[in-house]
């Protein structure tokens, strides 16, 4: 899959900084997305670890998803002729396992609780979707995809979908709710 293919529904090719660009905005609306969902959600005092780290990890991969295309953004304009898709790749696949190590740490909480906002299943299956974008990075920083900024592309986009599921979840999903 070719970076031209990627947007090929708008009917021309987007050059890459365009396309960074769009995932810059894309990642700040949902950044204040997050915002919303705290002043929808209530009192942040009386929010469960779940909720907690829900509206945390949202933030976290909105925003992440900016840094992650201001950095290939930078990197392709400012350095001609580097790998800038897989330089960021790299740094990418670093700060996405550590930030996998924190939040399995941090989701231990709501688990030993018993929390009732907190589905185990869904949890085990986004952290392991979260721990393959990881993967997909390294891989990609490795050198085993022949496009590197489409799979770059890729996985920034994902993390942005995911970023959404957790906002339409926080707005429309009540304890009461879940099963």
């Amino acid at each position: 899959m070719s970076s031209g293919k990627v947007c090929a529904i708008l009917g021309r090719r987007l050059a890459k900084h365009e396309l960074l660009t769009l995932t810059i905005e894309a990642g700040i609306g949902l950044a204040g997305f997050a915002g919303i969902a705290v002043v929808l959600s209530g009192d942040s005092r009386n929010w469960s670890p779940a909720e907690k780290l829900r509206i945390g990890t949202m933030l976290f991969l909105a925003l992440y998803a900016v840094f992650g295309a201001f950095l290939c953004l930078y990197l392709l304009r400012h350095f001609e002729g580097v790998p800038a898709s897989r330089i960021s790749s790299g740094i990418s696949f670093a700060i996405l396992l550590f930030a996998n190590m924190v939040v399995l740490k941090k989701s231990r909480t709501p688990f030993r609780e018993g929390d009732p906002t907190i589905n185990r299943r869904l949890a085990y299956i986004l952290w392991g979707l979260f721990m393959a974008v990881a993967i997909f990075q390294l891989m990609n920083a490795a050198g085993l995809f022949r496009d590197a900024f489409a799979a770059y592309f890729a996985s920034l986009i994902f993390l942005l979908l995911f970023a959404a599921f957790l906002f339409v979840r926080i707005l429309f999903v009540r304890p009461g709710m879940q099963g």
